[in-house]
């Protein structure tokens, strides 16, 4: 009897417990100003034992320290600026990332249905509309990628919901072996795509069930991945780099399991996972994503000077007598590409150089604007320019018979990529394999824009396609 009353009154501790509890999260590290103003902004989410915002916290209850090795702390006294929901600078850049395999066409329950509006892609998008609306336009961004067998950025992220919502009704049923679901490799996509933004980074996962790679289910050569089968780490080192933060969305029945990797995907990248079974949870769901990422704090403090390729940022808040602690890595400086273990006055060299640098190609992409979209070959020493001119849907570029652009001479071997035209949204997107990189950084895939530098292997090409003025 007396094991019975302990062992209530424990269950009774737990609940209350559970009852108050707060949960302190790092959310993202922005590094960006490191270079110039050696200032870290830190991005930090405080909620309720229901996930719901705790309002009203200044820099008394915040506790900052750094550590370039995890074990030894430096506690951060001075500087030190929190700013509440009200007064955050940064603009919020969403990318809702929606799953469009085969299964999202079947009904709430799991099972095949002809009614479109039973249809869980019809009820994401109504979820996903009424998110749009919750949205502040003046400042924040939000775009739209879809994926099944593949991935596609329907649409970059700009200020306006109502574009969203026409890009959302252009999404059609995947067809033949496109109703395949590649998770990983469709986040890491999306992370490219969101590795040139500044500010609070978010990408939305919905997802109906596990991660299906497109070559291991049907035994064929993916168009654009090949035999690789991308691994949940992947994605999450991508946004740990980039300091973007990933929530997923669980949204099936009982016949369909979660990926049992989105758990670590989400918490590893600052974000936190939702399951819903029905369209209503899945509307609540996203308003409840909306009010945490709108009311987090924005912490700003000076680095340390402490040498090493990473670092550790330790938020302590205490708070009634009680103490809450998280920590979370961060690159250190990093100049053009490399990160910085002991400054030297040279690098100050490097910086009007690179913008030199830069002149001269802003020169080049101007100087022979063409209003066809083309590719031009730059080759050094050579004043003679190839320009090729991109008049097809696909333009394969390789060192194959076969390829529309070939490339000779190259030190690589087996090089590849394709551009792809979307007439839904007029854009070119190119796709490629581990030797591609746009503007210096390695990608698997991007929306190209004019002037942008592509090198696959050792060739490089500059894409251009600008409108002739009315």
């Amino acid at each position: 009897m007396k094991i019975f009353k302990l062992f209530s009154i424990l269950i009774v501790l737990l609940l209350i417990n559970n009852l108050f509890s707060t949960n302190l999260r790092i959310t993202q590290i922005d590094n960006s100003d490191l270079l110039f103003n050696q200032r870290i902004k830190v991005y930090v989410s405080v909620t309720d034992h229901q996930g719901e915002p705790i309002k009203g916290l200044d820099a008394r209850y915040f506790q900052i320290a750094e550590s370039s090795d995890l074990l030894n702390f430096t506690t951060i006294t001075d500087k030190i600026t929190v700013d509440s929901a009200d007064r955050k600078p940064d603009p919020i850049t969403f990318l809702l990332l929606l799953d469009n395999s085969g299964s999202m066409y079947y009904n709430e329950a799991g099972y095949p249905t002809q009614n479109k509006a039973d249809m869980r892609i019809t009820r994401a998008k109504k979820a996903l509309s009424n998110f749009l609306q919750t949205l502040n336009t003046e400042r924040d961004q939000i775009g739209l990628a879809v994926y099944h067998s593949n991935y596609t950025l329907f649409q970059e992220p700009v200020n306006d919901p109502q574009l969203i919502e026409e890009k959302l009704e252009q999404i059609t049923k995947p067809q033949g072996d496109e109703g395949w679901t590649e998770i990983y490799a469709s986040l890491s996509e999306a992370t490219a795509d969101f590795q040139t933004l500044k500010g609070r980074k978010v990408i939305i996962l919905l997802s109906d069930g596990k991660n299906l790679p497109f070559y291991q289910q049907t035994g064929k050569i993916h168009p654009v991945y090949g035999d690789k089968i991308f691994e949940y780490t992947e994605p999450i080192n991508q946004c740990q780099t980039e300091g973007i933060s990933v929530f997923s969305v669980f949204y099936g029945s009982k016949l369909n399991q979660p990926d049992i990797h989105l758990d670590e995907i989400a918490s590893q990248t600052g974000g936190t996972t939702f399951k819903a079974s029905t369209s209503m949870e899945l509307s609540k769901i996203y308003e409840k994503i909306s009010r945490q990422i709108k009311n987090e704090y924005l912490i700003t403090y000076p680095a340390t000077m402490l040498p090493g390729e990473y670092k550790w940022t330790s938020i302590k808040m205490i708070k009634q007598g009680k103490t809450w602690t998280h920590t979370r890595s961060y690159f250190n400086s990093n100049l053009f590409g490399h990160p910085i273990t002991q400054f030297s006055i040279w690098y100050l060299f490097l910086i009007p150089l690179a913008l030199f640098l830069f002149v001269i190609l802003s020169f080049i992409k101007f100087k022979n604007r063409q209003y066809k979209p083309t590719l031009e070959f730059l080759t050094p020493g050579n004043s003679t320019t190839r320009m090729i001119t991109l008049n097809k849907k696909e333009t394969l570029i390789g060192d194959k018979q076969n390829a529309d652009i070939t490339l000779l001479n190259s030190d690589f071997n087996n090089l590849g990529a394709t551009v792809k035209y979307n007439e839904s949204t007029q854009t070119f997107q190119i796709q490629g394999d581990k030797h591609l990189t746009v503007n210096n950084k390695k990608v698997k895939t991007k929306v190209l824009e004019p002037g942008d530098l592509l090198t696959i292997g050792d060739t490089k090409l500059i894409f251009d396609h600008q409108k002739k003025a009315i």
